[in-house]
């Protein structure tokens, strides 16, 4: 838009640039699927008003082929666009996995010794594909526009989630020497989700944009979540202060799956306002 509008020298000359600009974004939209027409127009009606001024055109007098502009674009977009539903759709899968094994571990492990250390393996892989599935959405479609780093983070985590999953299977990953370990593991696995975080952070924050502003806050909550139930579960806390007075609630076991949830249902709305943004939905 800003190349062709600079070559107009009067209304007419601004009122044809502008319509074939439509042909422009419409083969865009082909060749870069996170193209975003919306935040485009709105910067290239910045600059065509400067523009405008500079050439004493009336900004008034072509306004309303911009109005008619972007009902087009919109309706580009509509056409041609689609709202990605499946990396939702692992996450949830995910997360139900998660609580699944969870559930199931806590219920059957007590059958037999043999019982126990298989339940429990499971739940530990669990909560590996839960951390693993938890990325894909929100990097996905934040990065929507950049294939390159999307890919990248996505087949990193779906790498490291492997390997996580692998060590958790180890019998020797399942003793009581290990509690603290197991947890600062997972925690240590979680935070890699930082990286991206702030890669995204620099890249959209600057653009002040009221949804990227809140995927970063309900992420925040999210993190604040599973810091603090990891956190509980290490030090055993308030059993190991208080013994025998939470041997059947509110024990730190029983805080930390709270936490994750509550965890959960964050990240969930971190990924409903990526996609809100994204998709307008």
């Amino acid at each position: 838009i800003r190349r062709q509008v600079s070559k107009a020298l009067h209304v007419e000359e601004v009122k044809d640039h502008l319509r074939k600009v439509l042909a422009d974004v419409e083969s865009a939209i082909f060749v870069e699927k996170g193209f975003h027409p919306r935040e485009n127009f709105r910067q290239s009606l910045k600059y065509l008003r400067k523009e405008l001024k500079r050439q004493r055109i009336g900004f008034d007098e072509v306004k309303g082929v911009l109005v008619e502009l972007e009902a087009q674009l919109i309706g580009i977009v509509a056409s041609n666009f689609k709202v990605e539903w499946w990396p939702l759709h692992v996450y949830l899968v995910g997360a139900m996995f998660c609580f699944v094994s969870s559930s199931m571990a806590h219920t059957f492990s007590i059958i037999s010794p043999k019982a126990n250390m298989w339940w429990w393996r499971i739940d530990y892989v669990g909560i590996a594909v839960m951390i693993t599935t938890s990325f894909f959405p929100v990097v996905y479609y934040v990065f929507l526009n950049d294939l390159a780093w999307r890919n990248f983070y996505l087949s990193t985590i779906t790498v490291l989630g492997s390997v996580v999953a692998c060590i958790s299977l180890l019998e020797v990953f399942q003793t009581n020497d290990y509690i603290k370990f197991r947890a600062m593991f997972f925690v240590a696995f979680a935070i890699t989700a930082v990286v991206p975080l702030l890669h995204a952070v620099m890249l959209y924050l600057p653009l002040k944009n009221h949804h990227f502003t809140n995927i970063v806050l309900y992420e925040l909550v999210m993190g604040f979540f599973y810091l603090f139930g990891a956190f509980l579960y290490a030090i055993q806390y308030p059993e190991s202060r208080f013994p025998g007075k939470f041997d059947l609630f509110f024990n730190s076991h029983q805080v930390f799956h709270v936490c994750i949830v509550l965890a959960a249902y964050a990240h969930y709305l971190a990924v409903r306002e990526a996609m809100n943004w994204r998709y307008a939905i």
